[in-house]
């Protein structure tokens, strides 16, 4: 699989340096605007014997030579020692603005089924349920490919706010903030996170399957650094978080997690409904324009309300309900 993976990595690549106009680097360079940070040996070594590459390649080991970009510190996220880094983001690509991370990996990396990272400090059409809009810088925002078997499709939308959820408590904790400062950080069903009753980071997950194995696109933006247009968590802790390790501690966070549904699905399951915001609230199903009270989430991924007759729905899609405040 990991060859695989890596022979339309390789292919991916090409391609996506047609699409973007992508910086070369020379010794008075300004700050990188676009960068491929390949970590894999093999896959570096492919890349240099393609001359027609106008890519801005660099192996991660020459990024101390180069200028930092604005903000975002890749040498951070590309140097770290975790395991799970290693796994998802040992190609990382950095852009400061692009269209969409999501659409990006999805249209040029189709075929590579894990180990290539996108992280951008803009994006001028992100891609979400209610349609496409425009990050300020501040948001730590990428996209990664994931490939795990297909029968783990329905935990694997519990598993990824989890890992947000999770990634911003370790952060908070790493630098001081004490977690009642978010005690009131919780998952949103099906894919949101909210601090209070302000949405705090937004998923979308992006898959196809044939047969045994998921190949997922994963987009993740989180409101870490910015002032507007919404709330972030500059406003919201007494300490400020370093986007690079919110990316760091995701990731461990989400491979931990993987880890145990691997061992017990029902685990991820029981510990999303412990952090879950909309456990015995009101709801409205809709067309039917019935009342109810949401009780629990269960194996399939669909929610179980409970009507004023005592009788049970099951509910799969996010557009048949409305939250009642």
């Amino acid at each position: 699989m990991e060859r695989l993976a890596d022979k339309w990595t390789l292919i991916a690549l090409s391609t996506l340096a047609v699409s973007l106009v992508l910086l070369r680097f020379a010794k008075k360079t300004k700050k990188p605007t676009h960068l491929a940070v390949l970590k894999q040996s093999n896959l570096e070594n492919h890349v240099r014997s393609v001359k027609e590459l106008k890519f801005s390649i660099v192996h991660y080991s020459d990024l101390v030579k180069l200028p930092l970009p604005i903000n975002f510190n890749y040498l951070k996220v590309i140097n770290s020692s975790s395991k799970a880094v290693y796994k998802y983001a040992s190609n990382l690509l950095y852009s400061y603005s692009t269209t969409s991370t999501q659409t990006l990996l999805e249209s040029y990396f189709p075929d590579t089924l894990q180990g290539v990272l996108y992280v951008s400090e803009v994006q001028t059409q992100g891609r979400g349920r209610t349609g496409d809009w425009q990050s300020p810088e501040g948001c730590l925002m990428f996209s990664y490919k994931f490939t795990c078997e297909a029968k783990y499709a329905v935990i694997l939308q519990c598993l990824i706010p989890l890992a947000i959820l999770k990634s911003i408590q370790k952060s908070a904790l790493e630098v001081g903030c004490s977690l009642e400062q978010l005690s009131d950080l919780k998952v949103k069903w099906p894919n949101d996170v909210y601090l209070g009753n302000e949405k705090i980071a937004g998923i979308l997950v992006n898959s196809t399957s044939s047969g045994k194995y998921l190949v997922a696109c994963i987009g993740v933006g989180i409101n870490v650094e910015n002032e507007t247009p919404t709330v972030s968590l500059r406003n919201k802790l007494s300490q400020k978080l370093s986007r690079e390790r919110v990316l760091i501690n995701y990731l461990e966070s989400f491979e931990e997690l993987f880890k145990a549904a691997l061992e017990n699905q029902e685990t991820v399951l029981e510990d999303y409904k412990n952090n879950w915001k909309d456990y015995n609230k009101g709801v409205l199903l809709k067309p039917t324009k019935t009342q109810g009270t949401l009780i629990d989430l269960n194996t399939d991924g669909q929610l179980v309300v409970v009507d004023a007759q005592g009788e049970k729905h099951l509910i799969s899609d996010r557009e048949s309900i409305e939250f009642l405040n």
